[in-house]
């Protein structure tokens, strides 16, 4: 019955034994360990809660099934197996429950308990970090997804842009010197040259008005 027993705990997280209390199986995720560059397996403990509830009927259907007998039978013998515990704690005698620990009876009608360690079959696993340069990969961008290689070419052009701003300048004054340099060719190097030279004729005009004497 310990066997089968176990099997069920196993599968169920958890086991109800009547008057003794209920065993819980709890899974610790699996963890990365990164001085190791490894992810550790999950890892299991067995506790007991001695607030216990009376068995589902799924469960005598289970066990049945492993002990290859219908439910009937299945609940008589489970009913044996927890009167014969009861019995062997009320004796002061140790029980030791292959696979999940060793129960012993303390003062007052208590129990004390001392799990085993759930041996597991899963190894760590290697997990070293790859960098790839040129690796495409989705962004978020202002609510809209856009790959890495959409963002490359629009940050590139971008810069491109901003690069050429000083070649427009250099056009620019390069210009204004030619300019300047053809005025003063042109009209002498004295600052007066830069006014207009063209005379500017002033017409008297004429009255618009007589006065009466």
């Amino acid at each position: 019955m310990y066997n089968e027993l176990y099997q069920i705990f196993i599968l169920d997280k958890e086991l109800k034994i009547p008057g003794i209390g209920n065993f819980i199986l709890t899974r610790k995720p699996a963890e990365a360990n990164f001085l190791e560059k490894a992810i550790n397996p999950p890892v299991y403990s067995i506790s007991l809660d001695k607030e216990t509830g009376v068995p589902v009927k799924s469960f005598y259907s289970g066990l049945a099934g492993l002990l290859h007998t219908d439910d009937k039978e299945a609940t008589t013998r489970f009913n044996d197996f927890v009167s014969d515990l009861k019995q062997k704690f009320m004796a002061g005698k140790k029980i030791e429950w292959p696979g999940i620990g060793i129960l012993t009876a303390g003062s007052k009608g208590t129990i004390t308990f001392q799990p085993f360690g759930v041996v597991s079959i899963e190894e760590p696993v290697k997990a070293e970090k790859v960098i790839r340069d040129h690796a495409e990969h989705t962004v978020l961008v202002g609510g809209q997804e856009r790959s890495s290689a959409e963002m490359t070419e629009l940050l590139s052009s971008r810069d491109s842009k901003k690069s050429k701003w000083w070649v427009l300048a250099l056009i620019a004054g390069i210009l204004i010197i030619v300019f300047t340099y053809l005025h003063f060719s042109k009209n002498g190097w004295d600052t007066s040259s830069l006014s207009n030279r063209e005379s500017i004729s002033v017409e008297t005009p004429s009255s618009t008005y007589t006065i009466n004497q």
